[in-house]
């Protein structure tokens, strides 16, 4: 009875004692999420375990890629074909849920709706990941079909550019002075 109530209670220490934890893969922060520009631009973010992946619409089609680091309230990335200012961005999780996603870095937020589900990059046929993860990108810039939200002034901003002058002055020979002599 004894040697009974001392395995149970083992037992309840054990299990216990081990929390499950969700792997790489079922980070809520992992997946495909969308923005809207205020200038009708649509912005696909993919954030997988190892990557994030832009797409905006003005580079047609062009993959934008960072490796990067999830966290549980942050971002790390690195450009891979794309080059950060700092060589390395934190973006900051301010808010997440199921459908939304605000990230903050020094140059503001980012507002985020999820779009769908995230697939890794498939290194054995990256042809076919590529093009099934355009094809599906191409689908949601439809769907989404964001508006553009700015005024008319905004839109026809004629921004002066000031007055081009082409005269230019004389570029004369300056004396180079080095160890108290003089040469041109």
């Amino acid at each position: 009875m004894k040697a009974n109530y001392v395995l149970l209670m083992l037992l309840t220490l054990l299990f216990a004692g081990c929390k499950k934890e969700k792997s790489d893969g079922s980070h809520q922060i992992l997946g495909v999420w969308q923005q809207c520009q205020r200038d009708g631009e649509y912005i696909e973010y993919l954030i997988g375990k190892d990557h994030l992946i832009m797409l905006p619409e003005s580079t047609e089609n062009e993959f934008m890629i960072y490796s990067n680091k999830v966290m549980d309230n942050a971002i790390v990335i690195t450009g891979i074909n794309v080059k950060l200012l700092e060589g390395v961005d934190t973006l900051n999780v301010n808010h997440i849920s199921e459908s939304a996603l605000i990230l903050e870095h020094e140059y503001g937020e980012i507002h985020l709706t999820r779009a769908g589900t995230y697939h890794e990059v498939d290194s054995t046929d990256l042809e076919t990941w590529k093009k099934t993860t355009l094809d599906a990108y191409k689908e949601r810039l439809i769907v989404a079909n964001c508006p553009d939200l700015r005024s008319d002034e905004e839109k026809n901003a004629k921004i002066p550019l000031g007055e081009v002058v082409e005269e230019f002055e004389e570029i004369l020979e300056t004396p180079i002075i080095q160890n108290d002599s003089v040469s041109y």
